[in-house]
């Protein structure tokens, strides 16, 4: 099946925010076995959008519209559809009855009623969002479907996950994608280890995007039937880990920082961290992960050189001789941050995230990490490219995946080198 998306709102058009809802639900169909043939961004603008509904209803099966679906004046998606399928709004008395239950749930009368978003176009259904207010709207006319959703990404994303795009049913041809994350790669070297694995057209299809330091692999399996599809997406994963080895940090959804702390808890061991390009970044990515707290112990976020000879008891004659992003001031700032807090292991990162302060010896970008253990520590350096958020996003990645590889590498179960 042939699907359009529309996206709703001059906040899309005018870049006021960027849209979260197009990737996420072209990815679920397509996952469906269903092919989205283009992403549309429309205004608030009622002419536009009729027009572009009924453009499509010409052109594709179907189309899920995001947006418009509130009850401001800028919340178009009803009256677009009742307008461009000649339908009357009617008041739909399961949608005005989820509504209700909703204000109950939050014990606030509703400020308007009848309820706005209980109007739907005739002949239409109601599709109940199980996170917000509005109810989604499904709409058949002849084979031409089309599904209206929320454009809050959290109530879409909810109604998706609750099965909103099973009315669609599973397209002929059977999809299996599959993500394979990696560290300590650039783009360039990755795909010249992958090599053939990377030719367009071939079975299964590789491809590869970045962000933060990170690169995700995404292995993209189809055939006729869904068994021969999983097996040509193992294969796919099986493939790029022979060829990439302990870059490879996980497949599927986990985070690097979860696949840390699942060691961390495997081995029934503890962490604590010293942050200070970071600014407490590493923190945050580890108690994003349920469940942290079994095994993370501080965060000694110290930014002053002060606040690193006195809350870490980095040496004053380190940070004199060798500076704050260095070597030494790094190792001196886990292994101060596991004996204060007691832990197994620590990790730190000390640099320089710009835009200013770089020098030819140490540019704006260096960042020094260090994983201290009761047998050692091991550094790593780099330095990173991009903005100040970019470089500390990076740095927090690249202290977690420095600790991976020491948990995986340098450690045995006993905690030895």
């Amino acid at each position: 099946m042939k699907v359009t998306l529309l996206l709703s709102g001059d906040e899309l058009i005018e870049g006021r925010i960027q849209d979260a809802n197009g990737a996420y639900l072209a990815r679920h169909l397509h996952e469906r076995g269903h092919d989205v043939d283009r992403i549309e961004i429309v205004g608030d603008d009622l002419d536009d959008l009729v027009a572009r509904l009924r453009e499509a209803s010409a052109r594709v099966d179907a189309v899920v519209l995001s947006g418009g679906l509130g009850s401001t004046g800028d919340d178009l998606a009803r009256d677009a559809l009742a307008r461009a399928f000649d339908r009357r709004l009617l008041l739909d008395e399961q949608a005005a009855r989820w509504i209700a239950s909703f204000w109950e749930r939050l014990g606030r009368e509703a400020p308007v009623q009848p309820y706005p978003e209980a109007l739907l176009p005739s002949g239409t259904r109601a599709l109940p969002n199980p996170v917000g207010l509005a109810p989604g709207i499904l709409l058949e006319e002849g084979g031409f479907r089309v599904i209206a959703l929320p454009g809050v990404p959290s109530e879409l994303r909810g109604m998706v996950e609750g099965g909103v795009l099973d009315v669609f049913g599973r397209g002929s041809v059977a999809r299996v994608e599959r993500f394979v994350h990696v560290m300590g790669l650039a783009e360039s070297e990755a795909a010249v280890k992958l090599g053939a694995l990377l030719e367009r057209g071939r079975q299964p299809l590789l491809g590869i995007t970045c962000g933060q330091g990170r690169l995700t692999l995404r292995v993209q399996a189809e055939a006729d039937d869904p068994r021969e599809a999983h097996r040509l997406a193992e294969d796919g994963v099986r493939a790029i880990r022979e060829r990439l080895g302990a870059h490879v940090f996980a497949d599927g959804e986990a985070s690097l920082a979860k696949v840390v702390l699942d060691e961390l808890r495997r081995r029934g061991a503890t962490l604590a961290v010293a942050e200070s390009l970071t600014g407490g970044e590493i923190g945050h990515l580890i108690t994003e992960v349920p469940g942290a707290s079994q095994v993370f112990l501080a965060d000694l976020v110290c930014y002053a050189n002060e606040a690193k000879e006195a809350l870490l008891g980095v040496p004053a004659e380190v940070l004199r001789t060798h500076g704050a992003v260095s070597l030494e001031t790094a190792v001196a700032m886990a292994r101060g941050a596991r004996e204060r807090a007691g832990a197994d292991f620590a990790v730190s990162t000390t640099g320089i995230a710009g835009p200013t302060g770089g020098a030819l010896e140490k540019p704006v970008g260096l960042v020094w990490t260090a994983v201290s253990w009761a047998g050692g520590e091991r550094t790593l350096r780099r330095v990173h490219a991009g903005s100040r958020h970019d470089v500390k996003v990076k740095a927090a990645h690249q202290g977690l995946d420095l600790l991976r590889r020491t948990l995986m590498e340098s450690v045995s179960e006993d905690g030895d080198a």
